[in-house]
């Protein structure tokens, strides 16, 4: 059986540390396997999933609302998160360009 990582936070309660010091509560979500370890595949925010996507979009500017895609992100200048873990369920997003 492959070693899971981050099981027991599955569907747990973590933290989100934005690059501009905003802070919400997210879930690890679904699994994908990566070299026989197992992994979170998805972060949402908490409690509502819309929270996440409201941030983005005052990120880079966009409607409330307004359907975001790649063209968007690289016209911001960033097409990518990077998510580094800080500690136990606290992790850190940096979207800046």
């Amino acid at each position: 059986m492959p070693k899971i990582e981050g099981q027991k936070r599955q569907n747990e309660i973590i933290e989100i540390i934005g690059v501009d010091r905003t802070v919400m509560e997210g879930l690890l979500e679904g699994s994908q396997e990566e070299n026989g370890i197992i992994y979170s595949k998805q972060i949402s925010s908490h409690p509502r999933k819309n929270i996440l996507g409201i941030y983005l979009r005052n990120r880079i500017g966009a409607k409330s609302g307004e359907y975001i895609n790649r063209e968007d992100l690289i016209k911001y200048g960033r097409d990518f998160i990077s998510v580094s873990l800080l500690s136990e369920g606290v992790y850190y997003f940096d979207f800046h360009v």
